[in-house]
């Protein structure tokens, strides 16, 4: 998306200080020191007017300080953490909605089939920490009971309980995993070898999973599975400039 931006720029001959603008990516591996450190070595060599932000809320908390210091514009495309909706420094922009707004789509659920209960699913990092966290809060000032809590390690993806057993031990059949895409595919992957999907529990997804990760007989048993998700402008009829999109692709 950023990329196209650059390609209209120089197409519609916007220029800054009388420079075509351009970009330098920075490799970051989920290492805010590593992620600082070369972006003071961008900055010392070229004329950086704004800082496209990490993927991860976790690094784009550091740098959105580190750009306001420098009084240079941040945008975030991924950094969903509801923490950073509270940065009103001016020079702070994301153009993804707050986990708040994938809270609120689940508990409009919940509202709509007067579910009482849930299992959650986490995984052990900042986004999955948050996610539970005010999942929770929300739950209870709605009276819906969270029952389990379970933690899933993202580095050796694997629960740290029995998984298959909690979860039948529970009287709650409706399941919500906040984790990542690569997470959410090995809990489903776990969930469909112990015969934990399908009539008798409802899965409620907050990450997007392509169905060609699983085979045909996979795909088959991924029943009673909900995925919530933000969608585009245009599949909920808000207006987008088709122009620009066309010309930039």
């Amino acid at each position: 998306m950023f990329r196209a931006a650059i390609v209209l720029s120089q197409q519609y001959n916007i220029t800054f200080q009388e420079q075509f603008l351009t970009y330098e990516e920075i490799i970051t591996d989920d290492d805010i020191m590593v992620t600082l450190e070369q972006t003071c070595q961008k900055v010392s060599a070229s004329n950086i007017v704004g800082f496209i932000d990490p993927a991860y809320s976790s690094e784009t908390r550091y740098l959105v300080s580190f750009a306001y210091r420098l009084g240079i514009l941040s945008v975030s495309y991924s950094a969903t953490s509801p923490e950073l909706s509270t940065i009103d420094n001016g020079a702070f922009y994301r153009v993804v909605p707050s986990d708040e707004n994938t809270v609120l789509g689940v508990i409009i659920l919940f509202e709509q089939y007067k579910w009482k209960s849930c299992i959650i699913l986490y995984q052990n990092d900042e986004y999955g920490y948050n996610g539970m966290k005010f999942l929770t809060q929300k739950f209870s000032t709605m009276n819906i009971k969270t029952l389990e809590k379970i933690k899933f390690d993202i580095k050796q993806q694997n629960f740290q309980i029995d998984f298959k057993n909690t979860l039948l031990d529970s009287s709650s059949r409706i399941v919500i995993v906040w984790t990542n895409e690569k997470s959410t595919i090995t809990i489903l992957e776990k969930a469909l070898e112990d015969k934990l999907i399908g009539p008798y529990f409802v899965w409620i997804l907050t990450t997007t999973v392509a169905l060609d990760y699983f085979n045909q007989r996979q795909k088959k048993e991924l029943i009673g599975i909900l995925t919530v998700e933000p969608v585009k402008g245009d599949f909920v009829d808000v207006p987008i400039n088709t122009t620009l999109l066309n010309e930039a692709y």
